[in-house]
């Protein structure tokens, strides 16, 4: 998707929609201990956001949280369902969607739009075959159950990533600014929920 966006195939990057959903919530031990949905799921998606924006550093956001379903999040202060909007300093749009649940499976989607078009990177599935009958059109498998399967491959890259920078001293494709600046938003989601207005940001 970067690569078509950097090669101008949809224009110029004017929004970018984040979907991130897991099946289920883990347990109530990790939950106390992770951080909260903002730091401990969230902040992949501000970290991906980012990638895609490139230079462009995000400059405001706010951030709204529901525990609509169980109400055990309410006991440890965090939330089961989670949503952000986010401006870049030239005006890009992101949002954010998490939920702690998802009845049909692990759901991650991500969507570029631009003024010449869009890139979507669905959902990946256990098979790419489609069903159709008489009874049914456009019948497809299952998703893919969590991030254990579904980034398989990243994990390969990320592990020949380390190699790299061990073996050659090679930079590594991320950095510490970018945990401690996504780790940056996460802290701005969390003020923006509180006081329920958007906050600036500066990633400086």
């Amino acid at each position: 998707m970067r690569k078509n966006l950097l090669k101008g195939k949809i224009g110029n990057l004017e929004k970018i929609i984040i979907t991130s959903r897991d099946p289920s919530p883990p347990s109530i031990d990790y939950l106390k201990t992770s951080g909260g949905i903002f730091k401990d799921m969230m902040i992949h998606d501000f970290d991906l956001a980012r990638y895609y924006a490139g230079k462009d550093e995000f400059v405001s956001i706010f951030a709204t949280g529901s525990n609509l379903h169980d109400k055990k999040f309410n006991k440890i202060k965090d939330f089961e369902l989670t949503s952000c909007i986010l401006k870049t300093k030239k005006g890009i749009q992101c949002i954010i969607t998490n939920s702690r649940h998802c009845s049909f499976g692990y759901d991650q989607r991500v969507e570029l739009f631009g003024t010449k078009g869009m890139i979507i990177s669905d959902n990946k599935r256990e098979t790419e075959t489609t069903f159709y009958s008489g009874n049914s059109t456009n019948n497809k498998s299952k998703l893919l159950n969590f991030f254990i399967e579904r980034y398989s491959e990243s994990y390969k890259l990320q592990l020949e990533d380390l190699f790299m920078m061990y073996s050659k001293n090679r930079k590594p494709l991320a950095n510490f600014e970018d945990g401690r600046k996504s780790l940056a938003l996460a802290q701005k989601a969390i003020l923006s929920v509180k006081s329920k207005k958007f906050e600036k940001i500066k990633l400086i």
